[in-house]
């Protein structure tokens, strides 16, 4: 795109630097507004329920979360040029955080029995796995071009160097980067519901006191009959009395 407005209208004195200062600022207020927004869920969600922030001190540790950020953004960065092009390097972090995301999220909508701390092990190991996946494989050797020995008074016997066999690499190193998703999706919803069901702990809607969740929190099927489960019960239980009370 670039390279298209110099060609076609680069006679238009600065259009292309105004061009490009569009593109720049897009990217840079789509980063640091990423930036701020993680920053922001750090603290709330994860500082914050371990300790009390006092709120002289929530803007310093805000800006201080979206610094480190900014710099995980930039390692980022100087990895994204070993994964080949632009497409394949956004596909690949997202195949990688976003896959096991999702997971967790299924997991929370569709079941009852996922608890914190087997879908927190499931989305820590399935990161694992597909960052791993996408990061851990060895790089392909440079192909050296041809060269012709042709006039060389100077004879010399080589070796002829073996070329690599893509089917050397470990099998995981093999899988497309289209896959790493889906990959990190079963790892997560397998993981977490065999933890669930082996360690079960206290839901915390137990702990707030109450005998079933909020139907408000799942899939329209499964919140449909929530309702009706907890619906029946006290209807069942005024029959019950009632019948008992007759019978008196």
């Amino acid at each position: 795109m670039p390279y298209y407005v110099v060609e076609a209208m680069g006679r238009v004195p600065g259009l292309a630097g105004l061009f490009v200062a569009g593109i720049f600022s897009a990217s840079l207020s789509t980063i640091s507004a990423s930036c701020n927004a993680l920053a922001a869920v750090t603290l709330h969600d994860y500082v914050g329920r371990w300790c009390k922030v006092p709120p002289s001190y929530a803007p310093w540790l805000t800006k201080l979360a979206a610094c480190a950020y900014g710099l995980v953004f930039l390692a980022l960065a100087f990895i994204a040029e070993y994964l080949g092009g632009v497409l394949q390097a956004a596909l690949t972090i997202f195949g990688a955080v976003g896959g096991p995301l999702l997971g967790v999220f299924t997991l929370g909508m569709f079941t009852t029995y996922a608890n914190e701390r087997a879908v927190s092990m499931a989305l820590l190991s399935g990161m694992a796995m597909t960052l791993w996946i996408s990061f851990g494989g060895p790089r392909p050797p440079v192909t050296k071009l041809p060269l012709s020995v042709e006039g060389c008074g100077f004879n010399v016997t080589q070796a002829a160097v073996a070329a690599t066999n893509p089917s050397d690499y470990f099998y995981l190193y093999r899988v497309s980067y289209m896959w790493t998703s889906p990959i990190g999706f079963i790892w997560v919803i397998v993981v977490g519901t065999a933890i669930s069901l082996l360690w079960r702990q206290q839901q915390p809607w137990e702990r707030q006191g109450r005998s079933h969740p909020d139907p408000e929190l799942f899939t329209p099927p499964l919140a449909s009959r929530l309702r009706a489960r907890h619906e029946e019960k006290p209807a069942v239980q005024c029959k019950l009395l009632q019948s008992n009370g007759v019978q008196d």
